[in-house]
């Protein structure tokens, strides 16, 4: 969906799966001087059709998308709208995710649960190019830790949690469609990504860690 912008307003995106929530932040915005909402886009394919379009002043992004891998999507638009500042606004885990969003091209992350006067300051924030861009770029911003969320890939990360959890390799095997061998494969690559010992230290880590995400 596109509508015609409106002079002195900030053109913003709302990549927002949702109906009932893109319906509400599209008139929400909207009532908010200088702001407008020029188009959303709900699913993979709207969002790549948006690749090619006018570069908006702001987009508003929740990448849990069905379907469609988020973090590539955030990069694509950072690519094709390089000027163009992305916030998150999204359910999906700050901790979890954020540092690999700000990696993907995002410049602020803003969870759901944020009330609207949050959103609002973040929006002129992000349009007055002051967002943290990098999760330790302001002193107030939490900090994450390199390790495991930035070395591992997302499969990685996945059966490493699945670690964390008590899953056995058969049931990981199960879940993830893998066979026990390749189960066996991830756990000796994330170990020696991680630089840990030995199995047993592995599954201390990885206990402690989706213990610390709960």
């Amino acid at each position: 969906m596109m509508s015609a912008s409106e002079p002195g307003r900030r053109r913003i995106l709302l990549v927002e799966p949702y109906p009932a929530v893109s319906r509400g932040l599209t008139a929400w915005l909207t009532r908010q001087a200088q702001l407008e909402v020029i188009g959303v886009a709900a699913t993979r394919d709207e969002c790549l059709q948006w690749l090619h379009r006018p570069h908006p002043d702001l987009i508003i992004m929740e990448p849990a998308i069905r379907d469609c891998d988020g973090l590539k999507l955030v990069w694509l638009f950072s690519k094709f709208h390089h000027q163009t500042p992305i916030l998150v606004f999204s359910v999906l885990d700050e901790k979890e995710y954020a540092p690999r969003l700000f990696r993907s091209g995002a410049c602020e992350f803003l969870p759901k649960s944020a009330s609207p006067e949050k959103l609002l300051s973040t929006v002129k924030t992000v349009l007055s190019g002051q967002a943290r861009s990098d999760p330790v770029a302001s002193g107030n911003a939490r900090t994450f830790s390199e390790a495991p969320r930035d070395l591992l890939s997302d499969r990685e990360l996945e059966l490493f949690r699945f670690l964390g959890k008590g899953y056995t390799t058969q049931h990981i095997a199960e879940v993830m469609h893998l066979s026990e061998y390749t189960v066996h494969a991830y756990r000796l690559r994330i170990k020696r990504k991680l630089r840990l010992g030995d199995l047993s230290h592995l599954m201390q880590q990885a206990v402690l860690w989706e213990n610390h995400l709960s």
